[in-house]
Protein backbone atom coordinates (compact mmCIF):
# COMPACT_ATOMS: atom_id res chain seq x y z
CA UNK A 1 0.00 0.00 0.00
CA UNK A 2 2.85 2.35 0.70
CA UNK A 3 4.97 2.01 -2.34
CA UNK A 4 1.35 2.29 -4.50
CA UNK A 5 0.95 5.44 -2.35
CA UNK A 6 5.00 6.67 -3.28
CA UNK A 7 3.45 5.39 -7.38
CA UNK A 8 0.28 7.73 -7.43
CA UNK A 9 2.58 10.54 -5.40
CA UNK A 10 4.87 10.97 -8.42
CA UNK A 11 2.42 10.38 -11.04
CA UNK A 12 0.49 13.13 -9.56
CA UNK A 13 3.86 15.34 -9.61
CA UNK A 14 4.10 14.63 -13.14
CA UNK A 15 0.83 15.57 -13.62
CA UNK A 16 0.89 18.83 -12.04
CA UNK A 17 4.21 19.78 -13.66
CA UNK A 18 2.64 19.18 -17.22
CA UNK A 19 -0.40 21.29 -16.12
CA UNK A 20 2.22 24.04 -15.63
CA UNK A 21 3.72 23.68 -18.83
CA UNK A 22 0.66 23.41 -20.65
CA UNK A 23 -0.36 26.76 -18.42
CA UNK A 24 2.97 28.46 -19.14
CA UNK A 25 2.75 27.55 -23.53
CA UNK A 26 -0.60 29.34 -23.04
CA UNK A 27 -0.22 32.46 -21.20
CA UNK A 28 3.08 32.70 -23.03
CA UNK A 29 1.80 32.20 -26.30
CA UNK A 30 -0.94 34.67 -25.95
CA UNK A 31 1.06 37.22 -24.26
CA UNK A 32 3.01 37.60 -27.47
CA UNK A 33 3.03 40.19 -30.52
CA UNK A 34 2.96 38.72 -33.79
CA UNK A 35 6.39 40.42 -34.87
CA UNK A 36 7.82 38.74 -31.98
CA UNK A 37 6.93 35.40 -33.05
CA UNK A 38 7.65 35.64 -36.97
CA UNK A 39 10.17 37.98 -37.70
CA UNK A 40 9.25 39.39 -41.41
CA UNK A 41 11.89 42.04 -43.23
CA UNK A 42 9.26 44.28 -44.80
CA UNK A 43 5.98 46.23 -43.38
CA UNK A 44 2.93 44.36 -44.50
CA UNK A 45 0.62 44.82 -47.63
CA UNK A 46 -2.19 45.36 -45.66
CA UNK A 47 -2.99 45.38 -41.83
CA UNK A 48 -6.40 45.70 -40.64
CA UNK A 49 -9.12 44.51 -38.12
CA UNK A 50 -11.50 41.69 -38.27
CA UNK A 51 -14.44 42.01 -35.62
CA UNK A 52 -14.26 44.55 -33.42
CA UNK A 53 -14.14 44.16 -29.40
CA UNK A 54 -13.71 40.94 -29.85
CA UNK A 55 -11.84 40.16 -33.68
CA UNK A 56 -8.64 39.49 -35.27
CA UNK A 57 -5.65 41.53 -36.22
CA UNK A 58 -4.29 40.07 -39.80
CA UNK A 59 -0.71 41.25 -41.63
CA UNK A 60 -0.93 40.23 -45.06
CA UNK A 61 2.32 40.15 -47.29
CA UNK A 62 0.71 39.78 -50.93
CA UNK A 63 3.58 37.95 -52.41
CA UNK A 64 6.80 36.88 -50.55
CA UNK A 65 8.99 34.64 -51.64
CA UNK A 66 6.60 32.86 -53.71
CA UNK A 67 4.38 32.66 -51.41
CA UNK A 68 1.15 35.04 -49.81
CA UNK A 69 1.78 35.51 -46.21
CA UNK A 70 -1.00 35.98 -43.54
CA UNK A 71 -0.25 36.79 -39.89
CA UNK A 72 -3.15 36.86 -37.09
CA UNK A 73 -3.44 37.23 -33.94
CA UNK A 74 -7.53 37.13 -32.27
CA UNK A 75 -8.07 39.31 -29.08
CA UNK A 76 -11.09 40.02 -27.02
CA UNK A 77 -11.24 41.94 -23.71
CA UNK A 78 -10.21 39.13 -21.22
CA UNK A 79 -8.28 36.71 -23.80
CA UNK A 80 -5.85 36.16 -26.62
CA UNK A 81 -4.46 33.68 -28.78
CA UNK A 82 -1.41 32.80 -30.01
CA UNK A 83 -0.16 34.75 -33.47
CA UNK A 84 -0.92 32.34 -36.35
CA UNK A 85 0.76 32.47 -39.62
CA UNK A 86 -1.15 31.31 -43.17
CA UNK A 87 0.97 30.67 -46.12
CA UNK A 88 -0.21 29.90 -49.60
CA UNK A 89 0.49 30.40 -53.50
CA UNK A 90 0.91 34.09 -54.19
CA UNK A 91 -2.13 35.49 -55.44
CA UNK A 92 -4.30 32.52 -53.48
CA UNK A 93 -6.46 32.57 -50.38
CA UNK A 94 -4.53 31.82 -46.98
CA UNK A 95 -6.52 29.33 -44.50
CA UNK A 96 -6.51 31.77 -42.07
CA UNK A 97 -8.18 34.45 -43.98
CA UNK A 98 -10.58 31.83 -45.60
CA UNK A 99 -11.13 31.26 -41.82
CA UNK A 100 -11.28 34.53 -40.32
CA UNK A 101 -12.85 36.23 -43.47
CA UNK A 102 -15.19 33.90 -44.77
CA UNK A 103 -16.73 32.93 -41.80
CA UNK A 104 -16.03 35.18 -38.82
CA UNK A 105 -16.48 38.49 -40.75
CA UNK A 106 -17.75 40.30 -43.79
CA UNK A 107 -14.88 42.92 -44.22
CA UNK A 108 -11.61 43.89 -42.08
CA UNK A 109 -10.72 47.60 -41.51
CA UNK A 110 -7.51 48.64 -42.37
CA UNK A 111 -5.09 50.72 -40.37
CA UNK A 112 -7.30 49.69 -37.39
CA UNK A 113 -4.40 47.91 -35.16
CA UNK A 114 -1.12 48.58 -34.58
CA UNK A 115 1.73 48.86 -37.00
CA UNK A 116 3.78 45.74 -37.49
CA UNK A 117 6.86 46.05 -35.41
CA UNK A 118 4.69 47.97 -32.61
CA UNK A 119 5.13 51.80 -31.12
CA UNK A 120 2.36 54.06 -31.19
CA UNK A 121 1.26 54.39 -34.97
CA UNK A 122 -1.42 53.04 -36.76
CA UNK A 123 -1.04 51.82 -40.50
CA UNK A 124 -1.77 54.12 -43.44
CA UNK A 125 -4.97 54.34 -44.75
CA UNK A 126 -7.27 55.76 -47.93
CA UNK A 127 -10.42 57.24 -47.24
CA UNK A 128 -13.09 58.46 -48.57
CA UNK A 129 -15.89 60.04 -46.89
CA UNK A 130 -19.86 59.84 -47.84
CA UNK A 131 -23.24 61.98 -46.59
CA UNK A 132 -26.70 61.45 -47.60
CA UNK A 133 -26.92 61.59 -51.65
CA UNK A 134 -30.69 63.23 -50.40
CA UNK A 135 -30.25 65.09 -46.92
CA UNK A 136 -33.06 63.27 -44.58
CA UNK A 137 -35.58 65.85 -42.55
CA UNK A 138 -33.84 66.83 -39.22
CA UNK A 139 -35.20 64.46 -36.22
CA UNK A 140 -38.06 64.95 -34.07
CA UNK A 141 -37.36 64.87 -30.34
CA UNK A 142 -36.41 62.16 -28.68
CA UNK A 143 -36.00 60.36 -32.34
CA UNK A 144 -32.18 59.01 -33.81
CA UNK A 145 -30.80 59.67 -36.88
CA UNK A 146 -30.73 56.32 -39.45
CA UNK A 147 -30.35 57.72 -42.28
CA UNK A 148 -26.44 57.06 -43.45
CA UNK A 149 -26.61 53.39 -41.47
CA UNK A 150 -29.87 52.65 -43.67
CA UNK A 151 -28.18 53.77 -47.05
CA UNK A 152 -24.87 52.21 -45.73
CA UNK A 153 -25.75 48.84 -45.00
CA UNK A 154 -26.34 47.00 -48.62
CA UNK A 155 -23.18 49.26 -49.58
CA UNK A 156 -21.25 47.39 -47.54
CA UNK A 157 -22.33 44.33 -48.61
CA UNK A 158 -22.02 44.91 -51.84
CA UNK A 159 -18.27 46.17 -50.74
CA UNK A 160 -17.85 43.20 -48.78
CA UNK A 161 -18.31 40.70 -52.13
CA UNK A 162 -15.70 42.65 -53.70
CA UNK A 163 -13.38 43.49 -51.22
CA UNK A 164 -12.53 41.68 -47.95
CA UNK A 165 -9.71 44.56 -47.10
CA UNK A 166 -12.29 47.46 -47.18
CA UNK A 167 -14.94 48.84 -44.89
CA UNK A 168 -17.06 51.39 -44.58
CA UNK A 169 -17.34 52.72 -41.14
CA UNK A 170 -20.87 54.82 -39.98
CA UNK A 171 -21.24 58.05 -37.96
CA UNK A 172 -24.00 59.89 -37.22
CA UNK A 173 -23.83 62.29 -40.59
CA UNK A 174 -21.22 60.32 -42.81
CA UNK A 175 -19.70 56.86 -43.72
CA UNK A 176 -16.15 56.30 -44.42
CA UNK A 177 -15.00 54.06 -46.66
CA UNK A 178 -11.60 52.73 -45.80
CA UNK A 179 -8.45 51.11 -48.02
CA UNK A 180 -5.40 50.24 -47.05
CA UNK A 181 -2.39 52.57 -48.38
CA UNK A 182 -1.38 49.86 -50.66
CA UNK A 183 -4.97 50.01 -52.77
CA UNK A 184 -4.53 51.05 -56.02
CA UNK A 185 -6.48 53.37 -57.90
CA UNK A 186 -8.42 50.75 -59.59
CA UNK A 187 -9.56 49.27 -56.21
CA UNK A 188 -10.45 52.23 -54.77
CA UNK A 189 -12.70 53.38 -58.03
CA UNK A 190 -14.34 49.46 -57.60
CA UNK A 191 -15.05 50.23 -54.00
CA UNK A 192 -16.37 53.61 -54.41
CA UNK A 193 -18.79 52.18 -56.89
CA UNK A 194 -19.97 49.39 -54.66
CA UNK A 195 -21.01 52.04 -52.51
CA UNK A 196 -21.88 54.33 -54.80
CA UNK A 197 -24.38 52.04 -56.65
CA UNK A 198 -27.85 52.45 -55.34
CA UNK A 199 -27.21 56.31 -54.78
CA UNK A 200 -27.94 56.83 -51.33
CA UNK A 201 -24.48 57.99 -50.68
CA UNK A 202 -22.57 60.58 -51.96
CA UNK A 203 -18.79 61.51 -51.62
CA UNK A 204 -18.00 64.73 -49.88
CA UNK A 205 -15.55 67.29 -51.94
CA UNK A 206 -12.05 66.10 -51.61
CA UNK A 207 -12.99 62.96 -51.03
CA UNK A 208 -10.11 60.32 -51.78
CA UNK A 209 -6.73 61.16 -48.92
CA UNK A 210 -4.71 59.46 -46.71
CA UNK A 211 -6.17 59.06 -43.23
CA UNK A 212 -3.90 57.24 -40.26
CA UNK A 213 -6.35 54.47 -39.66
CA UNK A 214 -6.61 55.31 -36.20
Amino acid sequence: MIRMWKYLRVVLALVALWFVYEVFTVVHGCSQRPWDKYDMDTQPDIACRAGSVAGWDLYVWSCVDGERVVIGKMSAEMMASAPQKSTAACGVETELEHRVLDTLARTCRPGYMPMWGGGDGRAPTIERTYVLATPEPAPKPGEWRTGVGKAAAPALERLAKIDHFADLETYDERAVLVLPASATPAQLEADARAVEADGLLRPTSGAAGSGSGG
